[in-house]
């Protein structure tokens, strides 16, 4: 049987990941690493379950600068994290999104697994 591999962008945004563990991105809780984050943790029960391959991929961002995203009505595109999903270089990312009408247009949502 293949296995599935999710493309995730990964960005330094505590608390949805933190990157003070030895391997960035971290999923799963250990003594060294109690607290990878809240959304990492999230992914990684959900990707366990599953039995799906993760494939990173990495925002360049400082922690807590990260650029969600944003449409540029000049280009007709996206950028920051949404960017990502818009030109389908990813499937998902780790981070915490809200759910906004307007964005219906571009991104399908999924049923929401953890809330706030």
């Amino acid at each position: 049987m293949n296995r599935t591999t999710l493309r995730v962008v990964f960005a330094r945004n505590p608390p949805d990941i933190y990157d003070n563990c030895l391997k960035f991105p971290t999923l799963y809780p250990s003594f060294r690493c109690p607290y990878p984050g809240r959304t990492a943790e999230i992914l990684g029960i959900l990707a366990e379950y599953l039995n799906w391959d993760i494939q990173p991929i990495f925002m360049d961002s400082a922690e807590g600068m990260t650029n969600f995203g944003s449409f540029n009505n000049e280009l007709g595109e996206w950028n920051g994290a949404l960017g990502y999903l818009y030109r389908n270089e990813a499937d998902t990312i780790c981070l915490t999104y809200e759910y906004l009408k307007h964005n219906d247009v571009y991104f399908d949502y999924s049923y929401p697994i953890w809330n706030v």
